[in-house]
């Protein structure tokens, strides 16, 4: 082989770790995002860190505290988009929603939890609880305390819906 070609191989070889080696690295960061078809752990306590805030339209007023203010992290969403697994934390305050957007297995980690649904029923949910949340759900979402919950939720998607 002549130098010129030994260079090239050498560069091709090179630039081939590096587009590994950085696809490693990414994959390794990316929390909320599988590879293949393997069991993931999702853990959680972990704390969540991605700030959010609802429409003020959803905060129930005469709070002086509460903003509608939360933070989430992804632990999976499925290739499709259409099954998130999450964790969601929030301060104390009351939310209120005419129609929720999906269905959603909840499990209280921490807090205190006061639902009122439209019809007037009410429930309350600790540590340890768990409950569904159907889609178009009506109600009050009382966290007496602050609330940390892992959910599990099932979206329609444009494709599926056709929208």
């Amino acid at each position: 082989m002549n130098n010129s070609t030994l260079l090239v191989s050498r560069y091709v070889a090179a630039s081939i770790i590096c587009v590994f080696t950085l696809v490693g690295v990414l994959s390794s960061t990316a929390h909320a995002q599988t590879s293949g078809r393997e069991i993931m752990r999702v853990d959680r306590n972990a704390t969540p860190t991605e700030p959010g805030k609802y429409p003020n339209e959803m905060v129930v007023p005469g709070q002086e505290a509460f903003d509608g203010s939360y933070t989430i992290l992804t632990e999976y969403k499925s290739e499709d988009r259409k099954f998130t697994v999450a964790l969601w934390e929030s301060g104390p305050g009351v939310l209120k929603t005419d129609a929720y957007p999906h269905d959603e297995h909840c499990l209280v980690l921490e807090g205190h939890l006061i639902i009122t649904n439209r019809s007037g029923s009410r429930e309350e949910f600790n540590s340890g609880d768990t409950f569904v949340i159907p889609k178009g759900w009506a109600g009050t979402w009382n966290m007496t305390t602050r609330f940390k919950k892992q959910y599990a939720a099932v979206e329609e998607t444009r494709e599926s819906t056709g929208r």
